[in-house]
């Protein structure tokens, strides 16, 4: 059976549930930047967190860094800040830092209060990769509610296979070795003639922690990481606890807790962490995006400590479409095959060139 996937889709109105009862789910860090310096102070940073000022008067500013290379020698500017939400850049991997100036991962040495040159800066550091080098394929662990499960857009009403299809697609495409762990099992017998991983962790209705008359991922996730582990855990979580109103204050408190027992659990793996994607109810969500603006602080302390925590935002790559309610979903809270490749990109742009090649 081959699986293909348009950029625009007719929409399965299959169901307008009210919140689902097969439930609901759901930036690498950007780059540092500087500018031309004027003191003198050293500068430094932390590997996903701010970067530092570094400066001296003289000199021109450093070229733009990579993982391979370093800025060059002169007058630095302050490094912006790398936060989670990638606003300040496009990735990880690079760093628009001045000489002296740090990027994401680098630091750089400030020139004298006197004035010389500052020295150059370092290039900005790879993202965290997890993935195996032996040869086998990357093990991603989709985490959530009945949106990583697979309802309910058209064809996947019967395949139910989300967001993993496309991601998987887009694996195949690009020649990367991936598979998918899990507990539970959905999806096509194949994507492209090729064997599809139907193995994931996405169930029906649950919520973050147990409460509100439905089961949470807070107190089996632990088993499941044990059970069937793996090197990337893809996140949405959260749609649910807003849909049913459940203790909306304290939803971002659990979230962290959830964040802090899969770090602790699986210390080596990379947690994407995804902001919830909208709903068709614009009340709901205005309080969707009061818990989505939550995650990014969540996600940066966790990343500041040195956790392998990072941030993708589902919600803005809804709302870019301004027909979004019909378009990408198929109900009040899931969506449709457009939906789910629309999800597959943005997991894409965050792991996919972590994945090891074929």
């Amino acid at each position: 059976m081959i699986i293909s996937f348009r950029s625009s889709l007719v929409v399965l109105s299959f169901f307008t549930s009210t919140w689902c009862a097969a439930g609901c789910g759901s930036d690498l860090p950007g780059s540092a930047g500087g500018g031309a310096g004027i003191a003198g102070a050293a500068g430094s940073s932390t590997p996903e967190a701010t970067g530092g000022s570094a400066s001296g008067s003289a000199g021109a500013a450093g070229s733009i860094g990579t993982a391979a290379a370093t800025g060059g020698a002169g007058a630095s500017g302050s490094a912006g800040s790398a936060d989670s939400a990638g606003a300040a850049g496009s990735s990880r991997a690079s760093g628009n830092g001045g000489s002296g100036g740090a990027n994401a991962a680098g630091a750089g040495a400030g020139g004298s209060s006197a004035g010389a040159g500052g020295s150059a800066g370092s290039g900005g550091s790879a993202p965290y990769d997890p993935c195996p080098t032996n040869g086998d394929a990357c093990r991603i662990m989709p985490l959530g509610d009945s949106i990583t499960d697979g309802c309910c857009g058209e064809n996947t009403l019967s395949q139910r296979g989300g967001y993993r299809v496309e991601l998987f697609h887009q694996a195949l495409g690009h020649k990367k070795k991936v598979t998918f762990v899990g507990s539970g099992q959905s999806g096509p017998a194949l994507v492209d003639n090729v064997v599809f991983p139907r193995k994931q962790e996405g169930h029906a209705g649950w919520v973050i922690a147990t409460g509100g008359g439905h089961d949470g991922l807070q107190d089996r996730v632990e088993g499941w990481l044990k059970a069937t582990p793996a090197d990337i855990i893809t996140l949405m979580i959260g749609t649910n606890d807003v849909q049913i109103q459940f203790d909306e204050t304290n939803a971002p408190k659990r979230l962290g807790t959830l964040i802090d027992t899969i770090t602790a659990a699986a210390p080596k793996a990379l947690l994407v962490v995804a902001q919830t994607v909208p709903t068709q109810d614009d009340m709901q969500n205005v309080r969707v995006q009061a818990f989505n603006a939550a995650i990014p602080a969540l996600v940066k302390a966790r990343s500041g400590a040195g956790k392998h925590v990072t941030l993708v935002n589902m919600y803005s790559a809804f709302s870019a479409h301004a027909d979004f309610k019909t378009s990408l979903l198929a109900n009040r809270l899931h969506p449709t095959d457009a939906g789910y490749v629309t999800m597959a990109n943005v997991w894409w742009a965050a792991i996919g060139n972590l994945l090891p090649s074929q």
